[in-house]
């Protein structure tokens, strides 16, 4: 069990729009995301694809353009998100009062492929002349932190995690080992993907491509998505605010699921994934909670579930495990408490 940290501040975007009241308003029933569509190259033609896509994030007048530019689209998402989080922990324009006592974890699936596919295909087309200082440094997750950490003058660790689906709480788990053993006060936690060309290309290859995204359907009704959720882990004590919620347990292995009142999944559409999901947690399909239609599937789409479950326990304070499964078997929980 973990004692004395809260989530002391959320930042949200996805395919819903951005911030916490867009997650409110599709959690009362007045919001969905519309479908955008791809158009995929395949060998059998041009298909089109759907495709949760959040829409394009406005920077803060203090990034300079010339950054702006060379800022991809993840990085972009992350930005923007990461200063709704800090603002909702620590309010809007606030000084941070000892930088050095607040960390960043950045947790992601798969990072920045399109860009590095983009870095490869040049030099595999080009040579050494097509070698891109831009698009190399923006092939790679370290950078973006690195960016992120300097242009938020976060100034205490600084880790990336890139485990897959595994991401998401293998991030919280790095972010809260941070505050028990006294190496930060604050964490900035930021978990997401953007979509790449990769998810579009492996749904094209489907003999039919699903139109509706059905966590609880038996068959694959995956529609690719996208997001980035924000969390500020903070010690009991430190300034900010009171907090949203109370982190009380992660766990990356268990055996078993958490004995809590509700529990919410990161169910994604894949065939058979919430009977697996079922079994594993001894619960019936309509006693468990899953929000991957307001989203999409993505591999940390589980962080948003994270957020989304944050909310309603700091609103109706009951007691919820947020679960990961893996394909082959590996479980992990978050628990919350109020």
């Amino acid at each position: 069990m973990i004692a004395g940290v809260r989530i002391s501040g959320i930042g949200h975007l996805s395919a819903l729009g951005q911030g916490k009241a867009a997650l409110e308003q599709a959690l009362a029933g007045a919001r969905l995301p519309q479908l955008v569509f791809r158009n995929v190259i395949t060998a059998r033609g041009v298909v089109e694809v759907p495709v949760y896509q959040a829409p394009e994030v406005v920077l803060p007048p203090e990034v300079p353009e010339s950054v702006r530019r060379r800022m991809p689209r993840i990085s972009r998402m992350f930005h923007a998100t990461v200063i709704e989080a800090m603002a909702d922990a620590f309010g809007p324009g606030a000084p941070l009062l000892d930088p050095e006592r607040i960390g960043l974890v950045v947790g992601t699936g798969l990072g920045c492929l399109d860009s590095a596919n983009t870095f490869h295909r040049r030099v595999i087309l080009d040579g050494a002349a097509g070698s891109s200082p831009t698009l190399f440094a923006n092939s790679v997750q370290n950078a973006m932190a690195a960016h992120l950490s300097i242009s938020c003058d976060l100034r205490g660790p600084t880790c990336t995690v890139t485990t897959m689906e595994q991401s998401t709480f293998g991030a919280f788990r790095v972010a809260v080992d941070w505050i028990g053993n006294d190496s930060a006060d604050h964490v900035v936690l930021a978990i997401g993907d953007a979509l790449v060309d990769f998810n579009a290309y492996v749904v094209a290859h489907k003999p039919e491509i699903p139109r509706e995204l059905n966590p609880r359907a038996p068959g694959c009704t995956v529609v690719a998505g996208e997001g980035v959720a924000v969390f500020v882990l903070s010690r009991d004590g430190t300034p900010g605010k009171s907090g949203t919620c109370r982190i009380e347990d992660v766990q990356l292995c268990p055996e078993r699921c958490p004995d809590v009142p509700r529990v919410s999944v990161a169910a994604f559409g894949a065939a058979g994934q919430w009977a697996r999901y079922q079994r594993w947690i001894g619960r019936p399909g309509d006693e468990i909670d899953c929000h991957a239609q307001f989203f999409g599937s993505f591999v940390t789409g589980s962080a948003i579930e994270t957020a989304i479950a944050a909310l309603r326990v700091s609103r109706d304070g009951l007691r919820t495990a947020c679960v990961q499964l893996t394909d082959h078997g590996e479980a992990q929980a978050l628990v919350l408490g109020p």
